[in-house]
């Protein structure tokens, strides 16, 4: 009598990197980066200061704006590396985390009180009257006093606050609808609140920021964690992907994961019984996973350097150059 003989596991096939999620990513990243400049400039005009850059960037339009390029190129490299690298799933993070960031910048520069003063919106015309001219007596009805076209200190205060509830709620909305795309429609998401799977509960897939989560039940779909451990029970069944960024994964006896294992910045901890049918990734040292995941900010704050220096030489220059002149 044959034996039934069960076939491998497949792994999936790698997309390229200009694919429709990356490209939508990538063009979402230069949108924010736009935002990000133009959000700056209204908020200096407003009489707020930049406070993460230097005046000599700030205020230099070209310098600025080659920043704000800079920091969009050197996300798409790093997520070029991680695709490089194998690391698709850290490949998507990478650009969905700096929309998330920049998108938190936008929002927070829009939603700054204006210290200069509002005008008044005041009535342009002439003064008007209940009497009008020719010696009638008889008082109008319905006339439109300048008081009413004023726009007070309350009113002011309160369009502020509504804008602002309105930019917030935007960028909720947009940054999860990303992350849902781009994963594939998350069933649970969670910020700093741990997940805990039942045995009698099935779920899809389980995203966590800030939390952790633990699995007694069935996963048909992905477990992703974000500065958090993933605990897979006894005699547990993960059809999809498990990773874990700044955290650790730990699978107890018994448990099957049918899809890949990753842990970046984190440790594996996998008993003799477990079972892996894909393929295993790990880098345990947190501090260089850190430092990669930031790598983008440390390029720009490289850049900023650059900027300054250049402007501090020019203007030593200058000034060496209109003293001599005024020695003559």
């Amino acid at each position: 009598m044959p034996t039934a003989v069960n076939a491998p596991v497949k792994p999936s096939a790698p997309h390229t990197f200009w694919d429709g999620r990356n490209r939508t990513l990538f063009a979402t990243i230069a949108v924010f980066r736009a935002l990000d400049y133009a959000s700056t400039r209204n908020m200096q005009a407003r009489g707020r200061e930049e406070m993460l850059l230097p005046d000599e960037v700030a205020n230099n339009s070209a310098g600025f704006a080659s920043l704000e390029a800079a920091g969009a190129a050197a996300s798409v490299g790093l997520s070029y590396w991680m695709h490089r690298a194998g690391h698709h799933r850290l490949e998507r993070w990478i650009s969905i985390v700096h929309v998330g960031v920049t998108g938190f910048g936008v929002v927070r520069n829009y939603s700054l009180d204006s210290k200069h003063p509002t005008p008044s919106l005041k009535y342009p015309g002439p003064p008007l009257s209940n009497n009008p001219p020719g010696g009638n007596k008889r008082r109008t009805a319905s006339v439109l006093k300048p008081s009413c076209l004023t726009l007070g200190s309350q009113e002011t205060a309160m369009i502020g606050r509504v804008s602002r509830h309105f930019l917030l709620n935007l960028f909720v909305i947009l940054v999860l609808g990303l992350l849902s795309w781009a994963k594939g429609a998350p069933e649970i998401t969670q910020f700093n609140h741990d997940i805990r799977i039942e045995p009698e509960q099935k779920v899809a897939d389980v995203t966590c920021f800030n939390c952790n989560i633990y699995v007694r039940g069935a996963a048909t779909g992905e477990l992703t964690a974000l500065h958090g451990d993933i605990f897979v029970g006894e005699d547990v069944a993960v059809a999809g992907d498990v990773t874990a960024l700044l955290g650790d994964v730990r699978v107890a006896n018994g448990a099957k994961i049918t899809g890949e294992v990753t842990v970046f910045g984190g440790v594996l901890h996998r008993q003799a019984g477990a079972i892996v049918s894909g393929d295993v990734t790990t880098f345990e040292n947190k501090f260089v996973a850190l430092l990669i995941l930031l790598s983008p900010l440390v390029v720009l704050a490289a850049i900023v350097a650059l900027i300054v220096w250049l402007v501090q030489r020019n203007r030593r220059r200058t000034g060496v150059a209109v003293a001599s002149s005024g020695l003559r």
